[in-house]
């Protein structure tokens, strides 16, 4: 029923007796919807059409009559209100129909008290039906509650007042060995708890607990089964009594004591970072409780044992060898490699230390230097066994920390190769400088007009050769530290190629530098200066790896918005190892130990950053023919 609308079925042979009563409920406030049948076929053909708030039926129809109504709709179950209607009814006849399921009965002459029973019969009807519905939830709450309690891993009990259980989940069963039937109704003093102390020890908790109407947690070791396991255990009291519900937290807490010692070993590290690999590799054992783990390493082209770390009696590292280069291959890509049993691998072939010590399993993480294979660390086990995901993303940690040291070794050594270049290339224009100002103290009475002014010009020349360098250093500094800035002006390109030639010139007036420049191209918002400085940069680079004399090319076009520009040699181009790395800072192609290349590897390094800042970018690509082409784009707008 929705508010006073009434679906209505009346069974009646006569239709002013139907209209009779429609009118009456109308009268009474209700908003009637009716149908009338008169045999069983149309009821039956109702009930099963439609759904009805009430049914009325006459208790006399000829062939078919109330009685029989009633039978059919007590065949189906329905719990609609009934109410039996009839001219003249006797008492007793009025009891039985009310026994034999109506819900009231009312006779025509009397209709007045229609309204009121239809009311009271609906309001009933709605109540029956919520409590009906009110059981089923509780019948599906207390089974999802019973499959919920069955099916998780937790141990989960509950009991009385007194402690005695009331539910003793499979959990419990299989812990401790007692079956639900012989824990039910047993004190904790019969049947000690599953976890959580026993006696008088567990009863004091759940007191308290009880006691202070809120809930209790605590988390207790147990060694069960032969093994160590701790439970976090939850006491809640409830309206019956109290639940208890133990959690096993051996791995979790196994897991945070694994990164407590992974943090205590990264903050004991020093200075060396050849001295931090090797221990970062002895705590990896601990860590993942492995039994042998070995950082091999890149040395001069090969992977060697460079720290190994273990718990078995009397191992000794095997050194590398060819056989080693297998485990760079497995990690190539800078992905990690996983076997869980070697024994279908060929990695018990490759390294000894498998047939020697009887492990098992291998886990293999590689360890990168700017993006390039380093190293990778090897993690041993005994047992053949899968790798959990929380095992491999510790030994990522592991492994990322080996690589930041390795990048620390990398930058030192590159800070050690930089100081000697710089002193070498410092000590130079200083050594000329100093030995020409001797000559003009010594002897400078003695020389001529035109020795003079060569000496001069070779002093002159030293301190802007030391004062290139003193700049380069400096905007390093400044754009390390984030301070590079442009002052922008829309200006032709053409007059930064211009002040670039003219720099690289006076420098190497023996290189030609031949330009060609797309008349399509206009002028650019950018920074004259600075992009002549990164133009020079790459001029100058072209100029040192080509044969003396040669021309270098220098080209721009517009491509698809952006401004091209080209600086192209016939030089011996740049290793393929080598193509991105001659952008960092202090890097230098050739022998850098022995200086056999002038400068100090911060031209590119300088140049790339300049163009990124203007939105551009720089890069390298071999030139068709041999050679070198640097090329760096700018944005049209």
């Amino acid at each position: 029923m929705m508010g006073d609308s009434l679906k209505l079925l009346i069974v009646e042979d006569s239709e002013d007796d139907a209209l009779l009563v429609v009118h009456e409920l109308r009268r009474g406030g209700f908003d009637i919807e009716y149908a009338r049948v008169e045999s069983p076929i149309e009821m039956a053909a109702a009930l099963e059409r439609e759904e009805w708030d009430l049914i009325i039926a006459d208790y006399v129809i000829p062939g078919f009559g109330g009685l029989a109504a009633l039978g059919l709709y007590l065949e189906r179950g329905l719990d609609i209100p009934f109410i039996m209607i009839s001219g003249k009814i006797g008492e007793d006849v009025a009891v039985e129909t009310v026994k034999a399921g109506a819900h009231d009965y009312i006779l025509k002459d009397n209709l007045i008290r229609l309204v009121p029973a239809v009311k009271r019969e609906l309001r009933e009807a709605q109540e029956r039906r919520e409590r009906r519905r009110a059981q089923q939830a509780l019948r599906e709450s207390e089974e999802r509650y019973r499959e919920l309690a069955e099916s998780i891993s937790d141990l989960f009990f509950a009991m009385d007042g007194d402690f005695r259980y009331i539910y003793w989940n499979r959990a419990c069963e299989e812990l401790t060995g007692i079956p639900a039937e012989e824990a039910l109704g047993k004190t904790l003093h019969e049947v000690p708890p599953p976890v959580g102390g026993a006696g008088a020890e567990a009863e004091a908790t759940y007191r308290m607990t009880l006691g202070s109407k809120g809930p209790f947690a605590t988390v207790q070791e147990l060694r069960t089964g032969g093994k160590d396991k701790v439970y976090e255990i939850c006491v809640y009291p409830t309206s019956r009594g109290l639940s208890v519900f133990a959690r096993d937290i051996t791995e979790r807490k196994r897991s945070e004591d694994r990164l407590v010692m992974l943090n205590e070993c990264l903050l004991s590290l020093g200075a060396d970072p050849q001295e931090n690999i090797r221990t970062i590799t002895d705590a990896g054992l601990d860590i993942m409780d492995a039994p042998l783990v070995k950082y091999l390493r890149m040395e001069r082209g090969n992977l060697a044992v460079f720290a190994a770390s273990s718990s078995l009696e009397g191992y000794e590292p095997a050194r590398g060898g060819e056989s080693l280069q297998l485990f760079r291959e497995a990690v190539a890509a800078l992905e990690p490699s996983f076997a869980p049993d070697v024994e279908e691998t060929p990695y018990a072939d490759a390294d000894p230390d498998f047939r020697l010590y009887g492990l098992k399993s291998l886990m293999i993480y590689p360890v990168a230097l700017k993006g390039e294979f380093a190293g990778c660390l090897c993690f041993y086990q005994s047992s053949e066994q899968g790798f959990t995901r929380e095992e491999q993303e510790l030994a990522g940690m592991i492994a990322r920390a080996v690589s930041i040291e390795e990048e620390r070794w990398a930058d030192e050594e590159g800070l050690r190769d930089f100081i000697d270049v710089a002193a070498h290339e410092l000590r130079h224009p200083i050594t000329v400088m100093k030995g020409y100002a001797v000559t003009l103290l010594e002897q400078g009475d003695r020389l001529s007009g035109r020795e003079r002014a060569e000496t001069l010009a070779a002093i002159d020349h030293g301190a802007d050769r030391l004062n290139a360098l003193l700049t380069k250093l400096l905007d390093t500094s400044r754009i390390e530290r984030g301070k590079l800035t442009l002052s922008r002006k829309r200006l032709p390109l053409a007059a930064a190629i211009d002040a670039a030639r003219l720099e690289i010139g006076a420098k190497s007036p023996e290189n030609r530098v031949e330009v060609r420049l797309d008349e399509k191209i206009g002028p650019l918002y950018m920074d004259h200066r600075k992009i002549s400085q990164a133009m020079a940069a790459l001029l100058d680079n072209a100029v040192k790896f080509s044969p003396h004399g040669a021309p270098i090319e220098m080209e721009a076009q517009l491509v698809e918005g952006e401004v091209v520009v080209s600086v192209l040699d016939r030089g011996e181009g740049v290793p393929e190892g080598e193509r991105e790395r001659i952008f960092e800072r202090f890097y230098q192609v050739g022998d850098a130990e022995h200086h056999s290349v002038p400068g100090i590897g911060l031209g590119l390094y300088i140049a790339r950053r300049i163009v990124e800042a203007h939105g551009g970018r720089l890069w390298y690509e071999p030139r068709e023919g041999g050679g070198s082409a640097f090329r760096f784009s700018l944005p049209v707008r």
